[in-house]
C-alpha cells in the first residue's frame, strides 16, 4: 500500500508540472477572493458564545431574557469618603440622567437617584424616586444618609454598608437594535442611530457584540467626564469584561500573526539560506490562513476567545509540511543534478506520504474538538483542521507548481554539506546517546513518567474569565472591588412558575420566596461564609408595600395572609406609576423571579451551590410551583461540565484515530511515544497549580496531533533505512541526517510560535503558550532520544518493527 501511495504522489507531481501555470494562477485568484471576505469577520465574546444554539441551558437563559431582560448589567461604581454632600448627590442625579439620555439601548437604571421610596399617606400608596426632590440643607442631607443606610433593600444593592460606595446598575436591552444589514451603529464608541428593529423579542436577535462594545464605550466616556479625586468612578459587569476581552483579543491576534511570520522567516533562512526556502513555505502558510479566515467569514463564524489563536496557530503548525517538502526537494535537486522537474516528482514520491499522514494526524487531533459541546472549541477544531488540510493541499500543489514555473537560478546555488554541521552533529549526538545507552535513556524517561503520575491527582478544572486578566488590570481590580464592597458582581436567577394566572397572589408562594431568600443569604455557605450576598424578589416588594400601607410600621414588614389583600396591594403599587413589578413578575402574575447576588469566582465553585439551591427550592415549592435556576452564573457553571465531556471525548477520538493512522503507516502502534510528553505536561500543571481551563484543555488533543508528526517522519525514514542496512544505529544516523534537520526546525518553529503566546495580554493565553511549547520540546526529545533507544532494544536480537 505504501508503495502504491508513493507512486501516486509521483504521478501527482507529473500532473502539477504539466498544469503548473493554471495551478499557480488559480491559487492566486482563490486567495484574493478569500482575502476580500476577511474584513467581514465579526467578534463574539459573550457568555452565550460558549454554547451551541440547541443547548438546553442556553435556551432556558434566552427564555429568561425574553421575559425579564438582561441579568448581566453594567455596574458603574462611585466611591467617595463623603458621598452624601449636596454636590455629590447632585452629580449622582446628573450622571443618572446622562446615562439614561446618552448611552444607547438602555432598558433600565437602578441608582440612588431613582431608588424606590414606598410610603403610605392617608390610605394612599405613594412611590417616589429617592432624589426626586433634592435635599437643600446639610440637615436634610444627613437625614437622607441616615434613611439610606438604614434601609435594608438599599444596602449591598445600591449602597455599600459603609456608605462610601454607590452603584449605577445599567441594564441594556437584551435584543439587538440593528437592521438586517447591521447599520444601526454610527461608529464604535460614538452611539447608535435610532432603533430600526422594533419587532417582538422572539423575532429579534440578541444584542450584538458590536452594540455591546458601543454601549460600554459610551459609559466609559461618561466615567472619564464625571470622575474626580473626591468622586472616583469605576465600572465592571459582564458586558464590560467581555468588551475588555475583545480588545485584548484584537490586539494580540494582529501582533502574534506578525511575530509568528517573522519568527518563521528567521528559522527558514537559518535552515535554507535561500529565497525559495523562505518565501514558498511562508506563502503556503499565509495563504492557508487567508483561506481559512475567509471561509469563516463566508460561514458567518465569529472570532471568539478560543478562535483568536487560530491565525498564529496555523502559521506555526502548517509550516512543518512545507519545511519537509523543501528540505527533501533540495536534496533531490542536487541528486538529480539540477533537473528541477525530476526533483519535484522524486520529492513528492519520497515525502508525499509522510507529509500527508502528519497533516492528517494533526487534523485528526484538532478535528476531535469539532464535536465539543463548547461552541468555540468546536469551531476551533473544525477550522483548524480545515486550515491544516488547506495547507497540505497547498504544500503538495502550490509549492511544486511554483518551483516548476521558475526560480531556476536561485535553486542552483545550493548549500554546502558542511554548512549546518553543528546542527547535524547535535542531532547525531542525540541519536548516539539513544542507540549506545538505551537503558539509561529508558530509565530517565521512566523517572519523568513517575514524576508525571504523582502530579496528575493534583490537577484541577477551572473556568474564571476574570482570572484571565492580569492581577493589575483595571477591569479585574474593579470587579474584585465590586465583589468585596457590594457582596457580589454576578447573579443567580431563580424562576418560580406557578402554572396559573395570578398564582403569585398566593401567600404560600410569596412566603416560599421569602424562605428561599433567607436560605440563600444565611444557610448557603462557601468556605464557611454566605455564598449569596443579597437577594431580591416579589416577596421583598410585597413586604415593603404592606408596611407602607400600614402607617410605615416595622411590624407590618410581612407578607399578608390573604390572596385578595395581596392582589389589592399590588394593584395599588401598579397604579402608583412604578414599573418595578415587571422586573420580578410577568404580566399575568404567573412567574416570579428571585435574584441572588454572588461573587465572581471560579465557575467550578458554583456547581455545588446551584445544586443545593435547586434542591431547597424544590423542597419549598413542592406541589406549588416549578422552579428553575438560570442566569450568567449558571452559564459559567455549565461550562465546566461540558469542558469535562469535551476533554474526555476529544482525547479518546484523537488517540483512536491517530493510532489507526500510525498502524496503517508504520505497521505497528507507536503512539505511546507521543502520550508521554502530554502526560508530563498535565502532571507539571498539577505540581505548579495551573488548572485545566478552556485553553489548557486544548493542549492534549493539539499535542497528540502535533507530536506525532515528527514521530511519523522519524519512523518512516527509519523503516526505510533499517530495511537496507539491518542496523538500528545506521538507520538512526541516516534518519537524522535526512529528516532530522527538518524535524528540529519544525519543532523550533512550533515552540517559538506557541511561546509567542507568553507575550499575550491574558493569563490564559500565556499558560497555553508556555505549556504547549513545553509539550513540543518533550515530544522532540522523545523522538530523538527515546525512539532510538526503544528501536535499538526492539531490534537488538534481530527483532522486527
Amino acid at each position: 500500500m505504501r508503495t502504491k501511495i508513493d507512486k501516486g504522489f509521483y504521478k501527482w507531481g507529473e500532473i502539477v508540472i504539466r498544469f503548473r501555470y493554471p495551478f499557480v494562477i488559480g491559487f492566486l485568484l482563490l486567495v484574493i477572493f478569500f482575502a476580500s471576505q476577511i474584513p467581514k469577520l465579526t467578534f463574539n465574546t459573550s457568555n452565550e458564545s460558549f454554547f451551541k444554539k440547541d443547548n438546553p441551558t442556553l435556551i432556558a437563559y434566552n427564555e429568561f431574557k425574553e421575559q425579564f431582560g438582561r441579568d448581566d448589567v453594567i455596574i458603574v461604581m462611585v466611591e467617595s469618603e463623603n458621598l452624601f454632600t449636596l454636590e455629590n448627590l447632585s452629580k449622582i442625579k446628573k450622571l443618572h440622567n446622562e446615562i439614561e439620555d446618552t448611552v444607547p439601548l438602555v432598558n433600565d437604571i437602578n441608582s440612588l437617584a431613582n431608588a424606590r421610596v414606598t410610603r403610605g399617606e392617608e390610605g394612599a400608596l405613594i412611590v417616589n424616586d429617592l432624589l426626586e426632590e433634592m435635599p437643600e440643607t446639610p440637615e436634610e442631607v444627613a437625614k437622607l444618609k441616615e434613611y439610606v443606610l438604614a434601609h435594608p433593600v438599599y444596602r449591598n444593592f445600591i449602597i455599600s454598608e459603609d456608605g462610601k460606595l454607590t452603584i449605577f446598575a445599567v441594564e441594556t436591552d437584551a435584543f439587538s437594535a440593528l437592521d438586517a444589514d447591521g447599520n444601526a451603529i454610527a461608529a464604535e464608541g460614538t452611539g447608535f442611530a435610532e432603533t430600526l428593529n422594533s419587532g417582538p423579542p422572539a423575532k429579534r436577535a440578541t444584542i450584538t457584540d458590536k452594540e455591546n462594545t458601543a454601549i460600554v464605550f459610551a459609559v466609559k466616556e461618561l466615567i472619564a467626564k464625571y470622575s474626580s479625586p473626591d468622586f472616583k468612578l469605576y465600572y465592571s459587569g459582564t458586558p464590560v469584561v467581555t468588551t475588555y476581552l475583545k480588545g485584548a483579543m484584537k490586539k494580540d491576534m494582529g501582533r502574534f500573526t506578525l511575530m509568528a511570520i517573522g519568527a518563521i522567516a528567521i528559522f527558514l533562512f537559518i535552515l535554507f539560506q535561500r529565497f525559495t526556502g523562505v518565501i514558498l513555505p511562508l506563502l503556503t502558510v499565509i495563504f492557508s490562513v487567508i483561506i481559512t479566515l475567509g471561509t469563516m467569514s463566508l460561514s458567518n463564524t465569529p472570532i471568539t476567545v478560543v478562535i483568536q489563536i487560530l491565525p498564529s496557530f496555523l502559521l506555526a503548525v502548517g509550516i512543518g509540511a512545507s519545511v519537509h517538502m523543501m528540505s527533501m526537494f533540495y536534496v533531490d535537486f542536487r541528486k538529480d543534478q539540477g533537473n528541477k522537474f525530476q526533483a519535484i516528482k522524486d520529492t513528492l514520491a519520497h515525502s508525499g506520504m509522510p507529509i500527508a499522514m502528519t497533516s492528517l494526524t494533526t487534523a485528526a487531533g484538532l478535528a476531535s474538538f469539532s464535536a465539543a459541546e463548547i461552541a468555540p472549541i468546536g469551531d476551533l477544531g473544525f477550522f483548524a483542521a480545515y486550515g491544516v488540510m488547506v495547507c497540505l493541499f497547498l504544500t503538495v500543489t502550490f509549492i511544486p507548481a511554483v518551483l516548476a514555473v521558475g526560480f531556476s537560478r536561485s535553486l542552483k546555488i545550493y548549500d554546502h554539506p558542511d554548512r549546518t554541521s553543528f546542527v547535524d552533529r547535535a542531532l547525531q549526538g542525540f541519536g548516539h546517546v539513544g542507540t549506545k545507552k538505551p537503558g539509561l535513556v529508558l530509565i530517565v524517561f521512566l523517572l519523568i513518567l513517575a514524576f508525571t503520575i504523582t502530579g496528575l491527582p493534583q490537577l484541577k478544572l477551572a473556568h474564571n474569565i476574570l482570572k484571565w486578566f492580569p492581577a493589575e488590570s483595571s477591569i479585574r481590580m474593579d470587579t474584585e472591588k465590586l465583589d468585596a464592597r457590594m457582596k457580589g458582581a454576578a447573579s443567580l436567577e431563580v424562576i418560580v412558575d406557578t402554572g396559573k394566572e395570578n398564582g403569585n397572589y398566593d401567600p404560600a408562594i410569596l412566603n416560599g420566596l421569602a424562605q428561599l431568600e433567607t436560605f440563600a443569604t444565611t444557610e448557603l455557605l462557601r468556605d464557611g461564609e454566605p455564598f449569596v450576598g443579597k437577594t431580591n424578589s416579589l416577596a421583598t416588594m410585597i413586604k415593603e408595600i404592606n408596611q407602607a400601607l400600614n402607617e410605615n410600621k416595622k411590624e407590618h414588614y410581612i407578607i399578608p395572609d390573604n390572596n385578595n389583600l395581596i392582589s389589592q396591594e399590588f394593584l395599588l403599587f401598579e397604579n402608583s406609576g412604578s414599573d418595578d413589578l415587571e422586573n420580578v413578575t410577568d404580566s399575568q402574575f404567573r412567574k416570579s423571579r428571585l435574584t441572588a447576588k454572588t461573587e465572581w469566582i471560579d465557575s467550578n465553585s458554583y456547581r455545588d451551590q446551584i445544586v443545593l439551591l435547586q434542591k431547597k427550592a424544590d423542597e419549598i415549592f413542592e406541589g406549588l410551583a416549578d422552579v428553575s435556576i438560570t442566569g450568567t452564573v449558571v452559564l459559567f457553571a455549565q461550562t465546566i461540565t461540558i469542558m469535562i465531556n469535551s476533554m474526555i471525548s476529544s482525547y479518546i477520538i484523537a488517540g483512536v484515530v491517530i493510532a489507526i493512522m500510525m498502524i496503517l503507516l508504520l505497521g505497528n502502534l507507536k503512539t505511546g511515544l507521543n502520550l508521554l510528553p502530554i502526560a508530563f505536561t498535565l502532571g507539571f500543571m498539577g505540581w505548579v497549580g495551573i488548572p485545566l481551563d478552556m485553553f489548557t484543555l486544548l493542549i492534549g488533543s493539539i499535542a497528540i496531533g502535533l507530536a506525532v508528526d515528527d514521530t511519523i517522519h522519524f519512523f518512516h525514514n527509519f523503516r526505510k533505512y533499517y530495511e537496507e542496512s539491518h542496523s538500528a544505529q545506521i538507520a538512526v544516523e541516516k534518519t537524522l541526517q535526512t529528516a532530522g534537520r527538518a524535524m528540529l526546525v519544525t519543532t523550533l518553529v512550533l515552540i517559538t510560535g506557541f511561546m509567542l503566546f507568553t507575550r499575550a495580554s491574558m493569563n490564559n493565553m500565556i499558560n497555553f503558550g508556555l505549556l504547549t511549547s513545553l509539550t513540543m520540546l518533550l515530544a522532540f526529545l522523545a523522538d530523538v532520544l527515546l525512539a532510538p533507544a526503544l528501536l535499538t532494544l526492539m531490534t537488538r536480537k534481530g527483532g522486527k518493527l
